[in-house]
């Protein structure tokens, strides 16, 4: 067949001697091969992924074009970009700490901060987002090529990869999501590589500075890796040196994260998750509760592709990956369920690429029904998602637009330099002015991490009162920006205050509905311990 060469004679650079097929049993390890399956020439996959490239920058040129002037849609965005004015400039005047303080992923913040040598704020964040876009949109293809996909059927994995979810409003939050979307589904297709890989290792050794709960994946995956070196065909010094490599490149690519970590914060892993979990305090849910509560949300936020990785036969790699989603959905499900849910389920998309690796797995396996129906069902839940992801970043945009710019301006104007603001959402008020601030929820100010570890953690929710006011009184506040939220979490933190004695007058009403209040404090005349009927506001329901 003219063009065409069998997977068996196909050379792949960097594999030798290869006696299973790129898309055989060793590669896929996870399902039987389609029997006569062939694979695309070298120069028909390097041309896809050039013309992947440059849709994929010509989308992220139109996105910048169209949005002009661009701004990311989640508050916590600016979080990252006041952290990266922080290490450029060596201080704080926000919060007077570390810029790794309320920092998840170093690896992005370092990204960001060097690209706002080239380039302004928020283009740089732009195109941090846009290399982590046009990776994944690589990965996702070169893991489809890997087994043995077609053209046709790769650009619909590869669609489906983009676009299922609210995946496309997330590759340009502002945030990591898209770095994490891009090196987990790298490593993956390392992961299938007929032969261990140095350059898995590497990967591995950075992933938990993306984030904190890829060392999971890491673990999971070196561990097979060792597996492997360890029942290959050689003696055994060789055996024990080549697994000694591979701990030793994970352990260089994270010693400068760490040490960096270390020297910054006094923390190897950052603050932030602890942060988040005992504040919204669900850690003593019913557990069947939290399950319904986590896997809801995995379903609303990956959709029907999910079903993919239960359709994977559990062997080789597939235990390995397993292993790790277990982890990651017990991990969430135990301390924070409600967590999957945040942000329009942005965490639960740490497990779209294995999503996608399992359903190129059944896609190039001999299952072609079931392939088709996870095709087909993918695709359809793509042309839901394309109106709700849209309509998900228009709204986060006018958002910030319409109220946390003209926040930022009310308190420039309006608020005297000496203010000591306490604020739950941590960034654009951070990024735009120069006031002190005080984060209550203790991302940016991890000594605040203890009072909603003794109030509001070990009473599920009941006496956040109590750390509210420890935190407030510690800080000396003076004033408070304080959500108007629909479900009425964020507003309540104003009765909290008031339970305690403070008074709230109100100074700024927000400019849309469910925008941001801002009051003047007034300290209680007596201490906490002498107000009498000291008991707990009513706490509004969460609503997943």
């Amino acid at each position: 067949m003219t063009g065409v060469h069998s997977c068996h004679d196909l050379p792949i650079k960097g594999i030798s001697s290869m006696k299973a097929s790129v898309v055989g049993e060793e590669s896929c390890d996870c399902d039987q091969p389609a029997s006569g399956q062939i694979c695309l020439p070298v120069r028909n996959r390097i041309r896809f992924h050039f013309l992947l490239a440059g849709l994929t920058v010509i989308l992220s040129g139109l996105l910048w074009w169209f949005e002009a002037p661009f701004v990311f849609p989640l508050d916590d965005a600016y979080i990252t970009l006041h952290n990266a004015q922080v290490l450029r400039s060596g201080s704080d005047v926000n919060y007077n700490v570390s810029a790794l303080s309320g920092a998840t992923s170093l690896i992005h913040l370092a990204a960001v901060t060097g690209f706002m040598s080239l380039a302004p704020a928020a283009l740089a964040s732009f195109l941090v987002a846009t290399v982590g876009f046009g990776a994944y949109a690589q990965g996702a293809a070169a893991l489809a090529f890997r087994h043995g996909l077609s053209i046709q059927v790769t650009s619909l994995v590869v669609v489906i990869a983009l676009m299922t979810g609210y995946t496309a409003h997330h590759l340009f939050n502002g945030l990591e999501t898209g770095g994490v979307l891009a090196a987990v589904t790298w490593t993956l297709v390392l992961a299938t590589s007929p032969h261990p890989s140095r350059l898995l290792a590497v990967l591995c050794g950075l992933l938990p500075f993306l984030r904190p709960e890829l060392g999971a994946l890491s673990l999971a995956l070196m561990a097979r890796q060792s597996w492997i070196r360890w029942r290959a065909p050689r003696v055994r010094s060789q055996r024990m040196f080549e697994i000694a490599s591979d701990v030793a490149l994970v352990l260089a690519a994270a010693l400068p994260w760490l040490v960096w970590s270390w020297v910054e914060t006094n923390e190897i892993i950052p603050s932030t998750a602890r942060a988040k979990q005992v504040f919204f305090a669900e850690g003593g849910l019913p557990l069947w509760f939290k399950g319904l509560i986590s896997g809801t949300a995995l379903m609303k936020g990956l959709g029907p592709v999910l079903i993919s990785i239960l359709c994977v036969k559990p062997r080789g790699l597939a235990v390995a990956i397993w292993l790790f989603a277990a982890a990651f959905v017990g991990a969430y499900t135990i301390s924070f369920p409600g967590g999957l849910y945040h942000n329009y389920f942005r965490y639960t998309y740490v497990l779209l690429p294995v999503a996608i690796w399992a359903l190129c797995c059944v896609s190039g396996s001999n299952r072609r029904e079931l392939a088709k129906v996870l095709l087909v069902a993918g695709l359809s839940w793509v042309a839901v998602s394309i109106p709700m992801a849209w309509r998900a970043h228009q709204e986060g945009r006018t958002i910030t637009v319409k109220e946390h710019a003209d926040l930022a301006a009310w308190v420039n104007a309006n608020l005297p330099a000496d203010a000591r603001v306490l604020v739950h959402d941590a960034g654009y008020v951070a990024f735009s002015t120069s006031r002190r601030l005080i984060d209550v929820v203790g991302l940016k100010a991890p000594e605040n991490i203890a009072d909603h570890l003794r109030w509001t953690a070990s009473t599920g929710g009941r006496d956040r009162w109590r750390a509210v006011h420890q935190i407030a009184a510690r800080h000396g506040a003076t004033h408070a920006i304080i959500l108007d939220d629909k479900e009425g979490f964020w507003s309540s933190l104003g009765d909290d205050l008031r339970h305690a004695g403070w008074t709230l007058d109100l100074m700024r009403e927000p400019k849309l509905p469910y925008g941001y209040r801002i009051f003047r404090l007034t300290r209680p005349d007596r201490p906490l311990a002498e107000n009498p009927s000291l008991r707990p506001p009513t706490r509004p329901t969460a609503v997943y």
